[in-house]
């Protein structure tokens, strides 16, 4: 049975863990709270706890969150797989907590299994809002160098690179899908995702460049998985409201 913060409790199975105590992981502004319940997706070559300090983050705020890794192999095997795991997680949540829907937030390649899950598993039914932070949506020639070296038989590295099958059969069509609402963060220094705009979505899909509101503000990639004020801009995309990142939370 899953378990929230207020037991100190463990997921099991589908390599998912929910939250430990993690006291001072809060963001500045402390935005409202979500009203669904959240899954925290890790990203490429992360176990499940990689989504820990987010979820953390978001369960101090008053959200019941949750979060699991974004393919099984500590983040290493198929996406689609790792889809079909977050699915199980999914079901799972919505009948503890009785919520009716859960949000997605999904780091670096947890956006691409986040959004593999509601394209084509059915995860539209069941998901209200998906962001995605650092997610090399429309894939980073970072994973077209590895390619060439066979990603050392990482199939969810080539899935990763641009024009790769998994990708273009993942774009095709609309990039939002059914109700769901989509949220994009991305960092101008982010050295993993390349190009930086590869990790925008289209079709009515909100993109925010953190260095729009915080100039200043230097996040790379891995560090956007911790980041105070993308944190900050994640409550307030999920709580439906305008996105207004605090660029001084820590």
């Amino acid at each position: 049975m899953l378990k929230s913060l207020i037991t100190s409790g463990m997921i099991t199975g589908v390599a998912a863990g929910s939250l430990a105590m993690a006291g001072g992981a809060t963001a500045a502004a402390q935005p409202v709270a979500a009203a669904n319940p959240v899954i925290v997706v890790a990203g490429f070559s992360s176990p499940a706890i990689g989504g820990l300090p987010l979820a953390a983050r978001l369960q101090a705020n008053g959200t019941k969150a949750y979060y699991t890794a974004a393919s099984r192999d500590s983040g290493t095997g198929d996406i689609t797989v790792g889809a079909q795991d977050l699915g199980v997680m999914v079901d799972k949540v919505l009948k503890e907590t009785g919520a009716t829907k859960v949000d997605l937030v999904g780091l670096s390649m947890g956006s691409l299994t986040s959004r593999y899950y509601v394209k084509s598993l059915g995860g539209d039914a069941k998901v209200d809002h998906l962001v995605t932070v650092a997610g090399p949506n429309y894939g980073t020639n970072r994973a077209n160098w590895a390619k060439i070296l066979n990603c050392v038989g990482l199939v969810s590295c080539e899935q990763m690179a641009i024009g790769s099958d998994f990708l273009n059969d993942l774009n095709a069509g609309s990039d939002t899908i059914g109700s769901v609402k989509y949220t994009t963060f991305r960092s101008s220094w982010d050295e993993v995702v390349v190009p930086i705009d590869n990790a925008k979505l289209k079709d009515g899909a909100t993109n925010i460049l953190l260095q729009d509101q915080c100039p200043l503000r230097f996040v790379e990639h891995q560090l956007s998985a911790l980041d105070g004020t993308i944190a900050d801009g994640v409550m307030d995309a999920l709580a439906n409201k305008p996105v207004q990142m605090n660029c001084f939370a820590i």
